[in-house]
């Protein structure tokens, strides 16, 4: 039979440079190669979404312009 292990424990901030720093924190303590690897991933996301953010963001701006007309 597994131990089970306590679950982690997060006090939750709403202050976002809180919460920005300690995310940053927690990536610094990682190993250069993981930090490296996670950074790819990110990079990859991100890429993979602009264009639909760009488009739901365009899509957005125009609701707005043809409300004002």
């Amino acid at each position: 039979m597994k131990n089970k292990q306590p679950p982690i424990h997060h006090t939750p901030t709403s202050d976002p440079g809180k919460m920005r720093q300690d995310i940053i924190q927690q990536f610094e303590s990682l190993p250069a190669d993981t930090r490296d690897i996670i950074a790819q991933f990110y990079i990859m996301a991100l890429s993979e979404m602009l264009p639909k953010w760009q488009k739901i963001g365009n899509k957005a701006r125009r609701a707005e312009q043809a409300k004002k007309k």
